[in-house]
């Protein structure tokens, strides 16, 4: 079998950088499905939030539920990537109003064009924007030998 019969799929499939981009849409979809629920788990506790603090605490709260999920899972024996990859897609599915929001709350920062005045939404969509950044940078990061599994 030569090179040229090799099917291109493949050749993506077998790349370690291809692997590396996958892991990053699956970190965006998680942290969407974590803003979606802590959004939705926000609004049903009655808190009053508006722009990027709302971004901020319903990203905490999104990530503490998918943590009690995923301890419940194991626990349950059921941690699997299957089940979390399809738990993510619906919540991305359920929560994509939300996710919009956001999104267009990040767009709407990102894109100001107006003398910029320092505000408190703006000092926070910046640090979500660097620990964004610091996590994106984490998870392409080879393996340190201080967080290997021997």
């Amino acid at each position: 079998m030569d090179g040229d019969s090799v099917c291109p799929l493949l050749l993506f499939h077998n790349n370690r950088a291809a692997f590396k981009m996958i892991e990053l849409l699956y970190l965006a979809a998680f942290a969407l499905a974590a803003y979606g629920t802590g959004s939705y788990a926000l609004e049903k506790t009655g808190a009053r939030l508006k722009g990027a603090e709302e971004a901020l605490f319903a990203q905490a709260t999104g990530l503490a539920i998918a943590s009690y999920a995923t301890l419940t899972a194991g626990m349950a024996g059921l941690l699997y990537s299957t089940p979390f990859k399809a738990a993510i897609a619906i919540l991305l599915l359920l929560f994509h109003k939300r996710t919009e929001k956001l999104l267009k709350l990040l767009w709407q920062h990102a894109t100001k064009k107006e003398n910029y005045k320092l505000s408190m939404d703006s000092l926070i969509a910046a640090a979500i924007i660097a620990l964004a950044i610091l996590n994106l940078t984490a998870s392409i990061a080879p393996v340190s030998s201080s967080d290997a599994l021997s």
